[in-house]
């Protein structure tokens, strides 16, 4: 018998090629041409001026610069509600008990297959519920999956991050929550009507999840479908992501006042009860509502229960900080494009 390897049926060299050939030119697309997002808000703002200018009844330049820097700061609350949303949701998803939960997860499934599906799976459902979760979910799941199977790295972590995608349909979707906030400036709807429309109406009704529900079915069949071939997988060293994780015993520095101040777990407890009475008694007076502040509260009395010790919740959101940048540039300038309009 002989060893040479087999080769591969008609047509899947060339359909590889094509394959290669379209991924080749989004590589190429995304990394070579397409700038920083924060590039794409300045665009948009000398582009909605410039139309201002042409087309607005009263598009003078004094009005359009006036317009510009008013809302440059009216965004500023909504756009901080934002960055909360994103640290809260990000520092709940780095607790222990959610990583030792992901790490008992990854050793679920016995095939690729079964890997990308459960990928997937998980990271939308975290990602409905808050985005911030979503993308810390995507990674971790991702890592710990790559460190039991020989599995192709970039394919996995496509499809976690593919499942990230129905965030703009979950709980922490930035248009549903000012919708269902009232005085927000982004509520669009109570300035037009005068009224508010409640979170649930927007997250449950059918233009919303049954698109969710398509996604879910699609997506991993179109990744099961798209996986790369034993010859052609890339797998990750797991050693190496092993080690990377590995958490770093802290110092053995001589206790002091404040570093027993910073472990003391009563302090997280006191923080959580209070915040469960004080949303008890708001809802028992208007009923149990979902805006901005109470979706910002819940995730951010979870994280404190999770991570039980001040100091671990204040590295965790210490951490969760870096990823806000874009936010904190873009958002206002989002505001003044709002204003020129």
């Amino acid at each position: 018998m002989s060893d040479a390897p087999v080769a591969p049926p008609p047509g899947t060299i060339q359909e590889r090629n094509v394959l290669n050939r379209i991924t080749s030119f989004f590589v190429y697309l995304f990394e070579r041409i397409t700038p920083d997002p924060y590039i794409f808000a300045v665009a948009l703002t000398i582009v909605t001026a410039v139309l201002a200018s042409a087309l607005a009844p009263k598009g003078s330049l004094p009005e359009i610069l006036t317009g510009w820097y008013t809302g440059l700061f009216e965004i500023l609350a909504f756009a901080f509600q934002m960055v909360l949303v994103l640290v809260t949701g990000y520092a709940l998803s780095n607790s222990p008990p959610i990583r030792r939960f992901l790490d008992w997860l990854a050793s679920r499934p016995k095939g690729r297959n079964a890997a990308i599906v459960l990928t997937i799976f998980t990271v939308m459902a975290t990602s409905f519920l808050n985005w911030g979760c979503g993308l810390v979910v995507a990674g971790l799941l991702a890592r710990e999956i790559a460190k039991r199977m020989r599995i192709d790295f970039g394919w996995l972590v496509a499809g976690a991050y593919s499942g990230w995608i129905i965030w703009a349909s979950g709980f922490s979707s930035s248009i549903a929550l000012a919708q269902a906030t009232p005085g927000s400036a982004l509520n669009l709807v109570q300035k037009v009507t005068g009224q508010v429309i409640p979170l649930g109406d927007m997250i449950f009704a059918p233009f919303n999840w049954v698109p969710v529900i398509v996604l879910l079915i699609l997506l991993p069949l179109l990744y099961c479908a798209i996986q790369p071939t034993e010859r052609d997988t890339m797998a990750a060293d797991a050693d190496r992501l092993s080690a990377e994780d590995k958490i770093t015993s802290p110092s053995d520095e001589k206790p002091t006042i404040a570093s027993h101040l910073e472990r003391a777990w009563i302090l997280n407890l006191i923080i959580v009860i209070a915040g469960i009475a004080a949303l008890a008694i708001n809802w028992s007076k208007t009923g149990p509502t979902l805006d901005i502040n109470s979706v910002i509260f819940l995730f951010l009395l979870a994280g404190l229960l999770l991570h039980w010790t001040p100091i671990n919740y204040v590295r965790a959101v210490n951490q969760a900080a870096r990823v806000t940048g874009p936010l904190i540039l873009q958002y206002p300038l989002y505001g003044g494009i709002m204003g020129i309009m």
